[in-house]
Formats: structure tokens, C-alpha cells, sequence
């Protein structure tokens, strides 16, 4: 059966353990909970000040074929996203600006807008990442 994975991360401080009452020390807590068990699947602390994409790869590790990872935006790293389609899995995210679009067959760079406008529905298939050139499937909503 197919997993649903989503990461998440949230911060926080709690009580220092130097001994002082006053101090307090900040974390950042990874985590990965499977949608349809409804069961948190990994935990992971570190420091405040790693960001998401940081640690994005931890669901490599969990991964299945036919699993489908749920991201934010937060965790868009185009290495990763090729890692989980080499995986057999599938990841779905909403759309980060700074990614550049590419037709698959003339290589030619595209606008988002350009899309958009012909199309009241659209499903087409792109490649993502200047450099990566990750191939997609684009489902705007």
C-alpha cells in the first residue's frame, strides 16, 4: 500500500540545560507524518537556524515506490525531487517562482503566465530547474 508523507518543521525554545532558569535554548523539529495511518513516522531535532531545504532529503529514507510526498514550499529542492522520481515515488508542491519552466521537446524557456492565459484548464508536462531540468507534470489549481 502507498504511503502519503508530508515533512514539516517547527521551532521552539525550551529550558537550557546549563542550569540557568532564565536561559533558554532554541530548537527545530523535523518531522514526517503519513496521512493515511495518521501516524507520525520520524522525528528529528536541530538547530533554529536550519532551514527546510536542509533537511528536505530525511524522507528519502522512508520512501517507497508509489508513495507520494506532500511539500510546502519550504522543502522545494529540485536534487530531492529527482531523488523521489528515480525512487519510483511522486512528490506534488505548489509552484516556486524561481524555478524556471522548460519545454521537454524544444528546450526552450516558458512563462508561467504565457501558460496560464491560453488555458482555462491546463495539465501539461515541463522540465523544472534551470540546471536540473527535472521533468513534471504541471497541474495549476
Amino acid at each position: 500500500m502507498a504511503q502519503v508523507l508530508s515533512a514539516e518543521g517547527a521551532s521552539g525554545e525550551s529550558p537550557a540545560a546549563t542550569g540557568h532558569k532564565s536561559k533558554l535554548a532554541s530548537v527545530k523539529v523535523q518531522a514526517i507524518f503519513e496521512l493515511c495511518s495518521q501516524q507520525w513516522i520520524h522525528f528529528q531535532l536541530g538547530c533554529l537556524t536550519d532551514n527546510d531545504q536542509k533537511a528536505s532529503p530525511l524522507i528519502l529514507n522512508h520512501l517507497r515506490p508509489g508513495d507520494l510526498v506532500i511539500c510546502d514550499l519550504g522543502y522545494a529542492v529540485l536534487k530531492v525531487w529527482r531523488q523521489i522520481a528515480e525512487l519510483g515515488a511522486y512528490f506534488l508542491s505548489r509552484w516556486r517562482s524561481d524555478f524556471a519552466l522548460f519545454d521537454p521537446k524544444t528546450q526552450q524557456a516558458l512563462e508561467l503566465p504565457d501558460l496560464l492565459r491560453d488555458h482555462s484548464q491546463l495539465s501539461v508536462e515541463l522540465l523544472l530547474g534551470a540546471q536540473e531540468r527535472l521533468p513534471v507534470r504541471l497541474v495549476p489549481w
